[in-house]
């Protein structure tokens, strides 16, 4: 997996992939393994990222919904 952080997009289109490598019954058991743990690495950056998202809506809506607060 290259080091650089890959958008929520660019993970989630990743994970499509990988589950498409692990579908095919042909898939050697370390390449699956191996799939598996990026898959669960992205999985985890994709959450990370969906929590971040919440609570930046959150806030934006607290600010709109009471300004005073600024």
């Amino acid at each position: 997996m290259p080091a650089k952080k890959l958008t929520f997009q660019q993970s989630m289109t990743r994970l499509e992939q990988i589950v498409n490598e692990l579908n095919n019954p042909n898939v050697e058991l370390e390449k699956a393994m191996d799939l598996f743990k990026e898959g669960l690495e992205l999985s985890k950056s994709c959450q990370s990222q969906l929590e971040s998202f919440e609570t930046q809506m959150n806030d934006l809506i607290a600010k709109d919904v009471n300004p005073a607060n600024e």
